[in-house]
C-alpha cells in the first residue's frame, strides 16, 4: 500500500486495519485522510473526513476517529458536521456524532476503558458539558473529568489496569 503522506494513528476492528492521518492518495486512488484495509484491499471509510485523522481506537464496537476535522462524508456525499471527533458504523456504513459535545480545536488522542472512551487534544467543548483538552465519555454523556487541562494540549492517552494516564504539555490538570 503507498500512501501520499504518513500515517499517524492505527487500529484493529472487525478484522479490518483502519488508517488515518492527512493522506489523500492511496495507491493512485483518491482517499480522505482515513482507509480500511481487509488484508486484501484498501477501502474506503465513507467518503472520508475533511482535515487530518490523528487518533483511532474502538468503543462499544464502531470505530472513534479524532483529529483536525470539521466534517465526515457519508459515501453518498452527505456531510455529517463533527468537529475533531466521529464514530463509523460500519454495519451500517454511516458516520455518527460521539455524544452531544461540541469541539473546538482537536483530538489528538483516543482511548476506550471499560465502558468509558477518553479523548485528548487541544480542544474546549462549547456546549453545557465543559471540556477541555481532555474527556470521558460513559456511551450516553460526557465528563469534564474535573476541569480538565490548562493551557496546552493531551497528545496521548494510555490506559493501565483501570486507570488512564495522559501525556502532552499544558500546564496543569483539574481545578
Amino acid at each position: 500500500v503507498s500512501l501520499s503522506k504518513p500515517v499517524a494513528a492505527l487500529t484493529v476492528l472487525h478484522h479490518r486495519a483502519y488508517a488515518g492521518g492527512a493522506f489523500t492518495r492511496v495507491d493512485g486512488r483518491d482517499v480522505s485522510n482515513i482507509l480500511a484495509w481487509d488484508g486484501a484491499a484498501v477501502r474506503s471509510v465513507g467518503a472520508g473526513v475533511d482535515a487530518p485523522v490523528y487518533a483511532l481506537t474502538s468503543f462499544n464496537g464502531k470505530l472513534v476517529v479524532g483529529g483536525a476535522f470539521h466534517r465526515a462524508f457519508q459515501q453518498r456525499g452527505a456531510a455529517l458536521q463533527s468537529p475533531g471527533l466521529v464514530a463509523w458504523d460500519a454495519g451500517s456504513e454511516t458516520w455518527e456524532r460521539v455524544g452531544a459535545a461540541s469541539l473546538l480545536g482537536s483530538v489528538h488522542s483516543a482511548v476506550a476503558l471499560g465502558s468509558s472512551l477518553y479523548i485528548g487534544g487541544q480542544f474546549r467543548d462549547v456546549s453545557a458539558v465543559g471540556l477541555s483538552g481532555v474527556g470521558r465519555f460513559n456511551g450516553s454523556h460526557w465528563d469534564n473529568m474535573q476541569g480538565g487541562v490548562a493551557s496546552g494540549r493531551v497528545n496521548a492517552i494510555a490506559r493501565s489496569l483501570d486507570e488512564i494516564i495522559i501525556g502532552g504539555s499544558f500546564s496543569g490538570v483539574g481545578r
